[in-house]
């Protein structure tokens, strides 16, 4: 009975080492998952991971980045839920990440991801991230996904957010839109976008993303949606979302305050799906910027009609003491 036990969770973690390693040969967002090592899955939903950090995986600052680590949660915890069904269908509700610490190029990293609970429409999961040498822990997290029904999938979404008709000015709906942002600010951001598709990290992941405004508090991008961003589903992929969150929120920051950040929790709620060449707006916007902490938001929205794709909240810290040293050092 334990070898066949065995045999059958030994032939579970092939089919989802084979399902990563397609998704890593992939087009879409989920080429990721490139380089991802299965190690155990059991059909209660529980599975362990690891990866070693490469240049693709990490920040300018050398580190990991914090978009990809919450668009890995987003695919493994997705998996966890498939291991316990199997043919159902699932769309991502709220994904929530918390960093604690950071890994480097060359460093492994360990990951536990669980199916809590799988109920008729939603399932819950969680996931924690190490660090191989030390076991300190990178990251915690959890998502909840929404399990399509047959008359779900049926159902058109209806259009939410503040429009009564499609053809509304968005300028009115969104006021950063009406912004004059022809200004300085807005020149640096374009450059430092333009910048990303000429490097070897993570952002070279983050292509094809024109700057409308950058005013402070606001930031405004604008995203077309190509295969690159999808997910298998033919939709826009909910860890593309959640790094894009992470990037224009901070960019945001960037532009009133230059000392060095790192983000301590990052969160998205999915609101409505968006296709392939679908315009999508993406509005950073500095909710607080504090001595220690910065407080932003993103806001996902489709251009064709005003409706709001998808909601993030991300809270940063300023790494005042290393500005502080780099600043001695500079004067010596």
């Amino acid at each position: 009975m334990s070898s066949e036990i065995q045999d059958g969770q030994q032939s579970l973690v092939e089919r989802v080492q084979e399902a990563y390693d397609s998704m890593g040969r992939g087009a879409n967002f989920n080429r990721i998952m490139k380089g991802i090592r299965s190690l155990s899955a059991n059909n209660e939903g529980k599975l362990t991971a690891e990866f070693t950090v490469l240049e693709e995986h990490v920040n300018d600052k050398g580190t990991i980045y914090g978009g990809l680590l919450a668009a890995l949660v987003d695919v493994l915890t997705a998996t966890c839920v498939k291991l316990v069904l199997p043919e159902s269908r699932i769309v991502s509700i709220e994904l929530a990440v918390s960093y604690l610490s950071a890994a480097k190029i060359g460093e492994n990293v360990f990951i536990e991801a669980n199916c809590v609970k799988a109920g008729k429409s939603i399932a819950f999961t969680n996931a924690c991230f190490y660090r191989r040498s030390d076991n300190l822990i990178l990251i915690t997290a959890k998502q909840q996904l929404a399990i399509l029904s047959d008359k779900t999938r049926q159902e058109k979404p209806k259009i939410n957010g503040i429009i009564e008709e499609k053809k509304k000015d968005l300028k009115i709906i969104w006021p950063s839109l009406a912004i004059d942002g022809g200004g300085i600010y807005l020149e640096k951001m374009k450059g430092i976008f333009a910048s990303m598709s000429e490097k070897n990290n993570f952002y070279k992941n983050l292509k094809n993303i024109n700057v409308l405004c950058a005013e402070p508090p606001f930031l405004v991008i604008s995203i077309i949606l190509g295969e690159e961003h999808l997910n298998n589903g033919g939709t826009l992929h909910g860890g593309f979302t959640a790094s894009i969150a992470d990037l224009v929120t901070s960019r945001a920051v960037q532009m009133t305050e230059s000392c060095p950040r790192v983000s301590v929790d990052l969160s998205v709620s999915y609101l409505l799906p968006a296709k392939i060449g679908e315009e999508i707006l993406v509005e950073g916007k500095c909710l607080k910027i504090g001595w220690m902490m910065a407080f932003t938001e993103a806001t996902f929205i489709k251009k064709c009609d005003g409706s709001i794709v998808a909601k993030g909240r991300h809270n940063l810290y300023f790494l005042r003491n290393l500005q502080n040293k780099e600043k001695i050092l500079n004067e010596k």
